[in-house]
């Protein structure tokens, strides 16, 4: 019964993923560094009860030159409701970079 949702950060910080209760209780899951992931976009729950998303920009392939095209590709992630975060797959600029939608279950 309880809300899932990722949220960027203020002044490009990382940004987090949440859970909210219908009651309004909140709780921050996960919050993310440059290194995997910033910029959270919307999570898709898995038929295994695990959230699926991407973030635009950050991921395995970060550093903080702005000159190399790879700095900021972004990530594909799962969470598990209880906050258990992977990173699944990292954009390094050849294999795509700042994924935008959400994911498809299929």
């Amino acid at each position: 019964g309880n809300f899932y949702g990722a949220a960027g950060g203020p002044n490009a910080a990382s940004g987090t993923i949440f859970e909210v209760s219908p009651t309004g209780y909140f709780t921050n899951l996960f919050s993310f560094d440059p290194t995997n992931g910033n910029t959270p976009q919307q999570l898709i729950r898995g038929g295994d009860g695990v959230f699926y998303g991407t973030t635009r920009y950050g991921g395995a392939h970060y550093n903080d030159n702005p000159d190399i095209p790879t700095n900021n590709c972004g990530t594909v992630l799962k969470i598990t409701p209880d906050g258990q975060f992977t990173q699944l797959g990292s954009c390094n600029g050849s294999n795509g970079a700042e994924p935008a939608g959400r994911l498809a279950r299929a």
